[in-house]
């Protein structure tokens, strides 16, 4: 799985972020950061519940953040190749799931049969670290020097991670200047605080796009979303750490 906008116009950025199942008049006083505001916050005090989450996947509190300031719609991966891609794994105990998920799709418990929620939450679980910890990365080295990291390089740190606790001397693609040495060491303890955070969808979120399984290195499922996820799907939130708990409760409020 990979983690991955354009600004429309304010009333397509109301319709995007309503939450599923609710309308709101056009000239409700809510502004669309609110109604953003609102879907996140019934998702968050609700969590990931078995009976309406049909679609788990794991991401970083970065996405949320950009959806709120944005047009509401998560973003889509960003590595080669996947830019267009949102992965999930499914809640094949969903009562619409044998409907909407092919049966070649819908895995199989470790146990047998059906995925539960909390199998395809832990199934995400890696992903959104992962990926919660690259965007950090992403975010210092911009603060720091003004410009992008490759991602394949970030990919490559963060996965070094695992095993070292400071870089000596990185094989970091031509990157390897003093300045850029201290400062991935001195960033470490920030990146692996961060814990990444699991997201539940509406089974409405396969009705309006179409779900593809991932091949090659890729698992779990993923839907083709160019310009994202909308998060008027949203059912659930549960953060994986204490930050990305305070940053979701406080853009709850």
């Amino acid at each position: 799985m990979r983690q991955g906008a354009s600004i429309f116009a304010s009333v397509i950025f109301l319709g995007l972020c309503i939450p599923s199942g609710k309308t709101f008049a056009q000239s409700s006083p809510k502004s669309a950061r609110a109604i953003c505001r609102e879907a996140i916050r019934e998702a968050f005090v609700k969590g990931i519940q078995p009976q309406d989450s049909l679609i788990i996947h794991g991401t970083n509190i970065h996405s949320i953040q950009s959806a709120l300031k944005h047009d509401g719609r998560l973003l889509t991966g960003r590595s080669p190749g996947n830019e267009k891609r949102v992965y999930f794994f499914p809640n094949t105990t969903h009562p619409e799931a044998p409907k909407l998920i092919p049966a070649n799709f819908r895995f199989e418990s470790k146990l047998g049969g059906n995925v539960s929620v909390d199998e395809a939450i832990e199934a995400v679980r890696w992903y959104a670290t992962r990926g919660a910890q690259e965007a950090m990365l992403e975010e210092l080295y911009f603060k720091q020097y003004g410009r992008a990291l490759p991602h394949d390089l970030v990919s490559d740190l963060i996965g070094s991670l695992d095993d070292f606790n400071r870089f000596d001397n990185p094989d970091t693609r031509g990157i390897r200047t003093t300045s850029f040495l201290k400062g991935l060491n001195s960033w470490i303890p920030q990146i692996r605080r961060r814990s990444g955070v699991i997201l539940s969808f509406s089974s409405d979120l396969l009705k309006e796009f179409e779900i593809k399984r991932a091949d090659g290195n890729d698992d779990g499922l993923y839907i083709p979303a160019p310009l994202g996820v909308p998060l008027k799907y949203i059912t659930g939130i549960e953060p994986l750490g204490d930050i990305e708990y305070k940053i979701i409760e406080d853009l709850a409020r």
